[in-house]
C-alpha cells in the first residue's frame, strides 16, 4: 500500500492541540476536585467570595497557560525551527508499507526513512489524524484527508497494527531513547511547596508536570500539598474568617472589663456617666471603644454597646452574629460587687 502525504505547519499544530485537549479532558476532573477544595477552603464570609473568585481565576489563568497555552507556543516555535533547518521537513513524501516496515520517501529530495515493525511502539487515529510512535522517536503523522476513503485509512490502520511485534518492549530501550516516564522527578523540588503563597505555584507547576510528563502520583501529592499549605496559610491569617472573628469574641470579655475600669474612671472625674464611649478620653492609656467583632465583620457602627440609664449603664458586646440583645451577647466578667458601680449585667 501507498500512500502521497505532505504535512504543512497547521497539521503539525492540529494534532498537536488534540494532543493536548486529550490530555486536559483526562485531567479536567482532578482540576475540578482541586477548585472545590481550594473554594471550600478559602470561602468563610461575604467578603471571602470575592478574593475566591479572584484566586480561582488566576489558578484557572495559571493552569490554561501551562497546560495549553506555553507548550502550544513552544511545539510551534520547534515545528517553525524544524522547518528552516530542514527544507526537506514538509515537502510532499510517499509513505509505503512494506515487509521491513513503513518506509516514507521525499518526492523532490529522495530522501527515506524506513522504520522497521520492530521499532514501531503503536498506531493511533486521533481526531482525523494518524500518529505512529516509534522507540527512535521518529514518529509519523499522516492525515486522513490523503486517504481516499475511510476504508483505505481502517485498511491502513489494520495492516500496520497486524505487523506490529507485541512482543516489542516499552521505551525503556536505552539511555538514549528513555521516554518521559523514564527520567525521575526530582522530589525535593517539593521542598519550595512550603513556602506560602510561592508555594501555591509551585504545587500547581508540580500537579501539571505529574499529569501531563512524569504520569507520577507523588509529584501530584506533593504539589497538592504545597497548594495546602498556602490555603493554610491564607486562612489562618485572615482577620475576616469565622475563626478568627471566634477567636476575638474570647478576647471581647477582657477589652469590655478594661473599658468598666476607664467608665468609671471618667465618673470620679466628671461625677457622671459619659453619654455615649466616644466621650471617653483618657490621656496616655490606649481605650478600646470599638468591638473587634464588628469591625471584623464590616459593620457601620462598631462601637461596643453603650447606654447610660440614669445612674447606671450597660456594657455589652453583640457577640459574634453581631445583634444585640442576642442570646450570644458578650458581658463584662468582674470579680467585685457589681451592686457598688454602675454596671448593669444582664442576667440571662
Amino acid at each position: 500500500m501507498q500512500i502521497e502525504y505532505q504535512n504543512s505547519k497547521k497539521d503539525f499544530v492540529d494534532y498537536f492541540k488534540t494532543i493536548l485537549k486529550e490530555r486536559f479532558k483526562k485531567s479536567i476532573l482532578f482540576m475540578l476536585l482541586m477548585l472545590a477544595f481550594l473554594l471550600y477552603f478559602l470561602y468563610d464570609s461575604k467578603y471571602n467570595w470575592y478574593v475566591s473568585l479572584i484566586i480561582i481565576a488566576v489558578i484557572l489563568i495559571f493552569i490554561s497557560t501551562f497546560s495549553y497555552f506555553l507548550p502550544l507556543w513552544k511545539f510551534t516555535n520547534k515545528i517553525d525551527q524544524s522547518i528552516k533547518t530542514k527544507p526537506n521537513y514538509a515537502e510532499p513524501r510517499i509513505v509505503t508499507l512494506t515487509d521491513d516496515g513503513i518506509k516514507t520517501e521525499g518526492k523532490t529530495s529522495g530522501t527515506s526513512i524506513l522504520r522497521t515493525w520492530d521499532d514501531i511502539i503503536s498506531i493511533k487515529l486521533t481526531d482525523q489524524f494518524i500518529f505512529i510512535s516509534t522507540k527512535s522517536k521518529e514518529g509519523l503523522l499522516l492525515s486522513e484527508r490523503w486517504f481516499s476513503s475511510k476504508n483505505e485509512v481502517s485498511e491502513f490502520i489494520n495492516s500496520v497494527q497486524s505487523k506490529i511485534n507485541i512482543g516489542t518492549p516499552n521505551f525503556f530501550i536505552n539511555k538514549s531513547h528513555r521516554s518521559i516516564k523514564s527520567i525521575k522527578p526530582r522530589y525535593l523540588i517539593g521542598i519550595l511547596c512550603l513556602i506560602p503563597l510561592v508555594g501555591a505555584l509551585i504545587g500547581f507547576g508540580m500537579i501539571m508536570f505529574g499529569i501531563f510528563q512524569y504520569r507520577d502520583k507523588w509529584v501530584i501529592f506533593i504539589g497538592a500539598i504545597g497548594i495546602l499549605v498556602t490555603v493554610y496559610f491564607i486562612k489562618s491569617n485572615d482577620l475576616h474568617s469565622k475563626s478568627s472573628i471566634k477567636n476575638f469574641a474570647a478576647g471581647d470579655k477582657y477589652e469590655l472589663n478594661d473599658l468598666v475600669k476607664q467608665i468609671e474612671f471618667y465618673k470620679l472625674q466628671n461625677g457622671v456617666y459619659p453619654d455615649s464611649l466616644k466621650q471617653i478620653d483618657v490621656k496616655g492609656e490606649m481605650v478600646i471603644i470599638n468591638d473587634p467583632i464588628l469591625s471584623l465583620s464590616e459593620c457601620k457602627n462598631t462601637l461596643f454597646n453603650y447606654h447610660r440609664i440614669g445612674k447606671k449603664y450597660t456594657l455589652f458586646s453583640s457577640g459574634i452574629d453581631t445583634i444585640p440583645n442576642s442570646a450570644d451577647d458578650i458581658y463584662p466578667s468582674l470579680k467585685i460587687d457589681t451592686s457598688k458601680i454602675g454596671l448593669i449585667i444582664n442576667r440571662k
